[in-house]
């Protein structure tokens, strides 16, 4: 992953997994890794006390997107479970 992060996807040559799988898992990191860049960005912007109406505005933009993404997920989250209790039964 590009930047200044702690993530590292090492790939295991021994696991035999589906491209289509591991292409899956790259766009789960990297949607992880854009996600806490755009959160840092936020965090550290707020602190500045120069930013301005249009810097304050565009963060406060940033903040509702990244809640959204976090409705999103619990919604998903809450499908997986869902249809995982249903599949448990049978």
């Amino acid at each position: 992953m590009p930047g200044r992060s702690n993530y590292k996807l090492q790939c295991m040559l021994q696991v035999r997994v589906r491209q289509s799988v591991r292409r899956f898992v790259v766009r789960l990191a990297e949607l992880g890794w854009l996600h806490n860049q755009v959160r840092q960005h936020c965090e550290s912007a707020a602190a500045l006390k120069s930013l301005g109406l249009i810097g304050q505005s565009l963060i406060a933009a940033l903040r509702e997107e990244l809640t959204e993404y976090y409705r999103l997920v619990a919604v998903l989250q809450s499908q997986v479970r869902f249809y995982h209790s249903i599949l448990f039964l049978l």
